[in-house]
């Protein structure tokens, strides 16, 4: 796709990336993202918490899913909708996006300070049963229990997942259906789990998770989106 909205992020591989993407969305929701990565300070986290909203929309939308960014349902934004041919909402995608603990990640940064040429950390040591990835998916789903219930239509949780988290799809899986509160029985509101990382460089690899209990089934594919 031509440049034709100029430069929109400071970093050149994410620019071309954010331009890959635009091919699957329309210019509305094309606009959209302009503005937010015009509006954010070009710091990594909040550049790549955007950037990964806007790849999880592609997928969708490149898996021939009409899709919405922030469309405004009862005073909630979710992070997109998934609409039918009459533009009606079917389904709701809302994404997390998981990195290292505040405790490693400055761990990390003191090593760097330090000059260290090789950084040693162990992903999730101050976490280990992964109770911040239950919180952050638990946190989604308990924000659009009301909405979901009165509309009746499929909830679906996508986690990005910073590959410095070292959390793979196993572990997501077992942080959902484990132990007595696990949060696919808690929540049978809360259709799915889109596990989401980057598999090589430019190249994301996506998994759905479907709840067993879930009152409402919607089909994700799986798969890989370059």
């Amino acid at each position: 796709m031509e440049a034709k909205y100029g430069q929109i992020a400071e970093n050149a591989r994410i620019n071309q990336a954010i331009y890959d993407c635009f091919i699957y969305l329309n210019e509305k929701e094309q606009g959209k993202f302009v503005k937010k990565f015009k509006k954010i300070p070009h710091q990594q986290i909040q550049v790549m918490h955007t950037f990964s909203e806007l790849i999880l929309g592609a997928y969708l939308a490149a898996n021939d899913m009409r899709v919405e960014h922030e469309r405004q349902i009862d005073g909630k934004t979710p992070d997109w909708s998934i609409l039918d041919s009459a533009l009606n909402v079917v389904a709701i995608v809302e994404m997390v996006y998981h990195h290292l603990d505040s405790g490693t990640e400055e761990n990390i940064c003191s090593q760097r300070q330090l000059g260290k040429s090789v950084i040693g950390y162990w992903p999730n040591s101050n976490d280990p049963n992964f109770l911040r990835l239950y919180s952050q998916i638990q946190e989604k789903a308990s924000k659009y229990k009301t909405i979901i219930t009165k509309i009746k239509i499929p909830l679906v949780v996508a986690v990005f997942m910073d590959f410095l988290s070292g959390v793979d799809v196993q572990e997501t899986i077992n942080c959902l259906t484990e132990g007595d509160d696990s949060l696919f029985k808690l929540y049978p509101d809360l259709s799915g789990v889109i596990h989401f990382e980057e598999a090589n460089r430019g190249s994301y690899q996506f998994s759905y998770i479907e709840n067993p209990f879930a009152l409402r089934k919607i089909g994700i594919p799986s798969g890989c989106f370059a």
